[in-house]
């Protein structure tokens, strides 16, 4: 069906024969109070009679309908009236994604109605950092598990999960950590006066797998932690993913333990930012930083440190900035350390993956343009 805009509605009423004082002449109203606006927005619709019945034509014979006309003439308000009378509940919406394989023939999702502008608001939130960096700031990506202490550990890890991970992890070696205190208690004093006890136990077994490319598996009685400094993406088509290492650990993991609950989940990320002159112009260039520079000169400063544990939703985010010495320059140290708790064993990947866009978007509200061009910059090692 076509409607057409009705150009007449909009001449001047001498022409239908009575003035606009005529036409509400009969009206008994003191203020715009007095005036009764129907609820359904079809019948607020005022000149455009065949607009409206060509609308409800089409609602109740659940067609198409084509809006025609120049702007003004109630296009919007006749379509938005349109989905008033559509029975809402075998509404759906559509969400046309493109296809990469074929840019013709796009992609089509339907979700239920309402949950459309739910998807998109939420995609463009999304971090719009979508590519793999050769000179990346990251130094080091840590994943992180804990877990109520498994005391029959040992047999598991020394047997089942070592030649499970072997092919990813082929190196391996046994640690043993203890405690250990050094103090100068000066002549005469005996080690019993000391305060606190100097027994720490026995000690913490560690059980350590790396892989060729140094991406490091920590294992305790009550902790599973992965460490690299190789990986330049979380989750990207192009490079070795971390998610995949997680992943591929995790499933091994609870294979082998059949842990229910794990007591804290954590994804960090320590990136060393350039700072190409140590000025406040420079800085602010570079950063959106929570640094005063306003109040002090960069210049001048030896040490600036910022820390605090923010919530996110059912998340938390501890942020720290840090401006470092490292060799002769001076650096931005940014530590994201993300983490939930009490989660189920098998939502552990889709929290990670929940933390990462966290963190994603932190880093991404810190550093400016120039930041990703020193990144796009190879460095010759």
């Amino acid at each position: 069906m076509m409607a057409e805009s009705n150009k007449a509605s909009n001449k001047n009423g001498q022409e239908g024969g009575g003035t606009e004082s005529d036409l509400l002449a009969s009206a008994e109203m003191k203020t715009t109070e007095d005036v009764k606006v129907p609820k359904l927005l079809i019948d607020q619709v005022i000149g455009q009679e065949r607009g409206v019945e060509v609308i409800k034509k089409a609602a109740n014979q659940r067609r198409h309908v084509m809006l025609i006309g120049t702007p003004g003439t109630g296009k919007s308000m006749l379509a938005s009236s349109m989905a008033e009378l559509l029975p809402k509940e075998e509404l759906q919406d559509l969400l046309v994604y493109p296809n990469a394989e074929d840019k013709n023939t796009p992609k089509i999702r339907i979700v239920p109605r309402g949950k459309g502008k739910e998807i998109v608001d939420a995609q463009k939130l999304e971090v719009s950092i979508n590519e793999i960096f050769p000179n990346p700031t990251v130094k080091q990506v840590v994943f992180q598990i804990t877990f109520p202490n498994l005391f029959y550990m040992e047999n598991k890890i020394v047997g089942e999960l070592q030649l499970k991970i072997m092919k990813e992890f082929p190196h391996s070696a046994f640690l043993f950590r203890r405690r250990l205190l050094f103090a100068d208690i000066g002549p005469g004093v005996k080690a019993e006066a000391l305060p606190g006890p100097l027994d720490e136990g026995e000690g913490k077994k560690i059980w350590q797998f790396k892989s060729d490319k140094n991406c490091q598996l920590n294992v305790l009685t009550d902790t599973l932690d992965i460490s690299s400094p190789y990986h330049k993406t979380y989750n990207l088509e192009g490079g070795d993913k971390f998610r995949d290492i997680i992943k591929f650990v995790l499933d091994s993991f609870f294979e082998v333990t059949s842990i229910p609950i794990i007591n804290r989940v954590g994804l960090r990320y320590i990136d060393e930012c350039p700072i190409p002159s140590k000025d406040n112009d420079t800085f602010r260039l570079y950063y959106n930083s929570i640094f005063p520079t306003e109040r002090f000169d960069l210049d001048d400063a030896k040490e600036m440190n910022f820390k605090t544990l923010i919530r996110k939703g059912d998340y938390f985010l501890s942020y720290i900035e840090s401006l470092q010495k490292v060799g002769e320059e001076y650096k931005l140290i940014l530590d994201f350390d993300g983490f939930a708790e009490k989660i189920a064993s098998e939502e552990c990947l889709e929290v990670t993956d929940k933390l990462h866009e966290i963190i994603s978007k932190e880093y991404e509200s810190t550093i400016k343009e120039p930041v990703y061009e020193y990144m796009r910059t190879r460095r010759e090692v």
